[in-house]
């Protein structure tokens, strides 16, 4: 199991961002990336993404998004779109 995992409440100890862990991104050299998603905030309901390394991150509580379990089929379907490339008509996934 990751030390840092979706739905994770976090900071960025550079610049205190503070959010929900929503994304994880791992590089060919071996970085791994967190992305931290604050709330909505204001009358404009808008909320900011921004990327962070791993190391600069510090979980303040766990599990404060509980994430549900994905549709089922749903890898197959990304499977069937990630192994096409891009297509003028979207694979049939219903077979």
């Amino acid at each position: 199991m990751d030390r840092i995992e979706r739905g994770d409440w976090a900071k960025d100890t550079v610049t205190d961002f503070e959010g929900t862990i929503t994304g994880k991104c791992t590089y060919l050299t071996g970085c791994d990336q967190y992305s931290i998603t604050t709330k909505v905030t204001g009358d404009e309901h808008k909320s900011t993404t921004r990327w962070f390394d791993e190391t600069r991150i510090e979980i303040l509580r766990k599990n404060v998004v509980k994430l549900h379990d994905k549709p089922e089929g749903i890898k197959d379907r990304v499977r069937a779109v990630l192994s096409g490339g891009p297509q003028e008509t979207p694979p049939d996934t219903n077979g």
